[in-house]
């Protein structure tokens, strides 16, 4: 609240709402992946999050639980995903947090080393990838497709009936979350959005 008074930008992960004390005094709110479990809920925090004058952001993505060695996971969130939810912003967790010695499995708790992507051993300026980090990449490009369909869906109808039912064939519920989206389904949503941007372009 000082901070806000004072003019500053804040930035919390915070999931209570901004009528809540907790959730008031917050310029980037960044909600847990709670807020994402269907499009009604992630509508209603959105728009309570908007009327507060804050930015609606979410984490969900990095190297969590599931995400470590997976691809999908964190494209699905970060791209097509996160095009639905409407939100302004997205955090992800945790770019380098390892556990002794990344490569060493033994130092790693039961999920895996918290890394996007791992330290180089090699330079000390560098960074190694890994599936997780090319999931944000793949994620990224998605919603650039996506996008770009969206902004000539706002000048033809045909256009916006072929994005909707696109989108009306990406889940937007707690499946997400387990094993309802493959990359293959994410590959076949960008080559009908291309066909489309093609087509209406």
């Amino acid at each position: 609240k000082t901070a806000v008074d004072a003019g500053l930008k804040t930035y919390s992960t915070s999931s209570y709402p901004p009528s809540d004390p907790l959730g008031k005094s917050i310029s980037y709110h960044t909600y847990g992946r709670s807020i994402l479990i269907n499009p009604e809920r992630t509508n209603f925090v959105r728009d309570q999050t908007h009327k507060a004058n804050q930015t609606f952001w979410y984490y969900a993505t990095g190297s969590y639980s599931g995400q470590i060695g997976n691809l999908v996971k964190n494209r699905y969130l970060s791209g097509f995903l996160f095009f639905l939810s409407g939100a302004d912003g997205m955090m992800s967790w945790t770019f380098q947090r390892p556990h002794g010695d990344p490569f060493d499995d033994f130092y790693a708790n039961k999920t895996g080393q918290l890394c996007i992507t791992y330290p180089n051993p090699n330079r000390k300026d560098g960074n190694l990838d890994t599936p997780q980090w090319e999931g944000l990449r793949q994620g990224w490009i998605d919603f650039q497709y996506i996008s770009t369909l969206a902004e000539i869906a706002k000048k033809t109808t045909t256009a916006q009936k072929e994005l909707n039912r696109i989108i009306n064939t990406m889940p937007f519920n707690g499946d997400v979350f387990r094993d309802g989206v493959t990359n293959e389904m994410c590959d076949k949503w960008r080559e009908e959005i291309a066909i489309a941007i093609e087509r209406f372009s």
